[in-house]
């Protein structure tokens, strides 16, 4: 077997050619020790020419920023675009009018949904629902994913966590939308926000084109 070495120096426009067609070059060595190469040429995913940089095309997160008692079908205030230090978008943003989320473009998008909630009286909430809806034709709205949460309080400040993730075909902006819905059963639970800190929030991450 021709090292690597050899290899290009007798093929000279092979790794060039392997890295204009977007394929990924492993370099192994030989499982018994031997000082020969193998040159491994895998096709890229995702797309016949696309990159795996290509994968994700676009990121948005959303928070709530202060906290409420109750529910909320949807939450519609008191949401704003993160911006903390550290945090970072990918392409367009995402837009929200009334609790109601618009995707800035067609693709699956995967949608998490993180929420804290507390007593801070004495009591306990049993079943505190965070629901992710879409709607396909921007009226009717179907529960796509549920997350569940309970918490005991004493008096004291007791929180807990809910979380739900669901991934969402979106071919037609108009009317492929997503809501987020926050239903104790205690009226005194609050749903948590704060505006230095992420305790409900939202993020969409696109990851794909549909077929």
């Amino acid at each position: 077997m021709a090292s690597l070495d050899e290899f290009l120096a007798a093929n000279p426009g092979a790794l060039k050619t392997a890295l204009e067609d977007n394929d990924i070059i492993i370099l192994t060595r030989n499982p018994g020790g031997a000082a020969e190469d193998i040159l491994v040429k895998l096709k890229a995913l995702l797309d016949d020419k696309a990159p795996l940089s290509a994968a994700v095309t676009g990121t948005d997160a959303w928070y709530l920023t202060s906290h409420f008692a109750g529910s909320a079908e949807p939450i519609s205030s008191n949401l704003s675009q993160v911006a903390l230090t550290g945090w970072g978008t990918k392409g367009d943003s995402m837009t929200v009018s009334s609790g109601i989320f618009t995707f800035p473009s067609t693709g699956l998008w995967m949608i998490q949904a993180t929420s804290c909630i507390s007593l801070e009286s004495s009591g306990s909430e049993r079943n505190a629902q965070l629901l992710i809806q879409s709607t396909r034709n921007n009226a009717d709205y179907d529960i796509i994913s549920i997350g569940r949460a309970s918490v005991f309080s004493d008096s004291t400040f007791t929180t807990s966590m809910r979380s739900a993730v669901a991934i969402m075909s979106v071919t037609d902006l108009a009317n492929h939308k997503v809501r987020f819905d926050s239903i104790p059963t205690n009226s005194n639970t609050l749903t948590r926000g704060g505006s230095n800190d992420l305790q409900t929030y939202f993020i969409f991450t696109r990851i794909g084109d549909t077929e």
